[in-house]
């Protein structure tokens, strides 16, 4: 079978041809760094979205921290509950915390003496580690307060993470120390979130075993992480990569203000393929 090969009929289609296969090469390499450009120019997006995710979180608790900082200041002159204290009677002063707890909008309210043991507590379900003389187990954020007649930060207490503020309940001198708080629970990140793709978890660290007691992520994700941020997958103030399943996220990990020997992180998270669907469109249009 006699093979026919192709033959351009001219010089001139030759150049022709030579001239548009040269421009079709040239615009795909065009498309191609243009696609790199819009790629990284988005993954820099998202990540700058990620940081302001944190420092929303950061100025939405420091916020509550300032009401709860006025609230207990105000409390720390109150006439009523300096009389309370004065009484003496455990009945009586859990009676008026329990009230003022409730008033202030606190979720946790203690009230310990200036040694850092426990007088009395509310908000939280009563047992022998919350016993009257009983250590509280924060002494750097008593030590604090002492030094500054104020202190705020965040502590996990009784496997609860807590925003909390200490000041002194004054007699007029500091007789007593009040803490009130407010927990960071699911329903506090969940108003942070403004795209649907944003997943915020809280990370407690244990002696370098890392657990995520608060996420908006589904509980099936939300172990795939744990196991992640166990196994490497941790690089604290910068935006880096982290498989869950068979979907990639940008994630950035925030350090959180704490007291005590258990550090305390924001982990903020966006799925990249979701985040770059704008980004897609604009591709196929090229």
């Amino acid at each position: 079978m006699r093979v026919t090969r192709f033959q351009f009929k001219s010089f001139r289609s030759r150049i022709l041809t030579f001239f548009l296969g040269l421009l079709l090469l040239i615009q795909l390499i065009s498309l191609y760094l243009v696609d790199i450009a819009n790629t990284r120019n988005a993954d820099t997006l998202i990540g700058e979205a990620l940081v302001t995710t944190v420092q929303a979180f950061h100025n939405r608790v420091a916020s509550r921290n300032e009401a709860l900082m006025l609230a207990g200041s105000l409390l720390s002159g109150d006439f009523a509950f300096k009389t309370a204290f004065g009484t003496h009677s455990q009945r009586t002063i859990e009676s008026a915390l329990q009230n003022h707890r409730r008033r202030i909008g606190a979720d946790l309210m203690l009230l310990l003496d200036l040694d850092g043991n426990y007088i009395s507590t509310s908000g939280t379900v009563p047992g022998p580690s919350l016993q009257p003389g009983t250590r509280f187990p924060f002494p750097d954020l008593i030590r604090a307060a002492t030094q500054a007649g104020r202190a705020s930060g965040m502590v996990y207490f009784r496997d609860h993470l807590y925003s909390v503020i200490a000041v002194p309940l004054l007699t007029p001198v500091p007789s007593a120390w009040i803490i009130l708080g407010f927990e960071i629970d699911t329903g506090f990140i969940q108003g942070l979130l403004q795209e649907n793709n944003t997943r915020i978890s809280l990370v407690h660290d244990a002696g370098g075993h890392r657990s995520i007691p608060v996420s908006t992520l589904p509980s099936g994700q939300r172990a795939e992480v744990e196991e992640e941020i166990n196994a490497g997958a941790w690089s604290p103030e910068t935006v880096y990569e982290m498989h869950h399943g068979h979907s990639l996220y940008l994630s950035y990990v925030s350090p959180l203000p704490y007291w005590g020997t258990e550090p305390a992180y924001a982990l903020i998270q966006r799925d990249r393929a979701a985040a770059m669907r704008p980004y897609y469109r604009i591709r196929l249009l090229l």
